[in-house]
């Protein structure tokens, strides 16, 4: 693998076409620089409370491996658990698949989660692959979020975790294009947003 240029960019029109060919230099030319955060920078964060169905009646990693292939592990637990059980063994299992099987099944599973979290009920709603976009000067750079939740004509993306064996120290384990991809859906919200007062 060659290593990255470490030239700067002189114009926007050097930037990336898509934000998943961000690389350091694109964040660079954008000012945009990671913060380390704690919990206690939000204030007054509400106790949250969570669906028990979703517990998986402390079955073991191991267990959870073969839930795919042998009902029995599951027998006698309800609907939503044995779904759940049979995600998590086909996310298992394709951890030692090749790179594209592993995203589309972490993508299949992630899209079962926002969806019994009913994300996908009104007044919002799920959305695959939507496209955002940001422009510097005349250069339009594209971004694909993998998941959306819209309510109304804002958007927050949901960015599933790299998988380790796709990304690489390199690429900053991905966060070039995370960086990129919040950029593009800011940048949206905020037309969105301001077009509703213009």
């Amino acid at each position: 693998m060659s290593q990255e240029s470490s030239t700067g960019l002189k114009r926007p029109s050097e930037l990336a076409d898509n934000t998943s060919e961000f690389r350091r230099k694109d964040l660079s030319a954008l000012n945009i620089h990671y913060v380390n955060g704690a919990i206690e920078m939000f204030e007054d964060t509400p106790d949250f409370s969570y669906n028990t169905s979703l517990l998986l009646r402390n079955a073991k990693k191991d267990q959870l491996f073969f839930a795919w292939e042998d009902d029995s592990l599951t027998e006698g637990w309800n609907n939503k658990e044995r779904a759940l059980a049979r995600y998590m063994s086909n996310v298992l299992l394709k951890e030692i698949a090749d790179a594209e099987k592993r995203e589309r099944v972490t993508d299949s599973f992630v899209n079962y989660l926002l969806g019994v979290l009913e994300f996908n009920e009104y007044p919002l709603s799920l959305e695959l692959k939507a496209d955002c976009y940001f422009e510097v000067h005349n250069k339009k750079v594209t971004s694909e979020t993998d998941f959306s939740i819209w309510k109304g004509n804002l958007s927050l993306i949901i960015d599933e975790d790299k998988h380790l064996h796709n990304v690489s120290k390199s690429f900053w384990w991905g966060e070039y294009q995370i960086a990129g991809e919040l950029l593009a859906s800011a940048f949206v919200n905020h037309n969105n947003h301001y077009l509703q007062y213009v």
